[in-house]
């Protein structure tokens, strides 16, 4: 994944649409052995919906980051 897939997937993340994808494909992803992924830039927004933003609508910075390096190795978009 990309940066500029990164930033797209962070303003998909965090605006109000409704990601109707399933994230069981990145479950796992920052154990070591976990295997590199093709998923669409809708399934890592929602994952980063999931992890790192926080029930008062704010990001955790530090888990985003954490985030960021998880998928650049190892989530290819299609």
């Amino acid at each position: 994944m990309t940066n500029d897939q990164f930033k797209q997937a962070v303003q998909l993340a965090n605006g109000d649409a409704e990601l109707n994808v399933d994230i069981g494909i990145l479950l796992g992803c920052a154990l070591p052995e976990f295997e590199p992924v093709v998923c669409s830039i809708e399934v890592v927004a929602k994952f980063l919906r999931w992890q790192a933003k926080m029930f008062n609508g704010l990001w955790d910075w530090a888990v985003l980051t954490e985030c960021q390096e998880i998928v650049r190795r190892k989530v290819t978009i299609v």
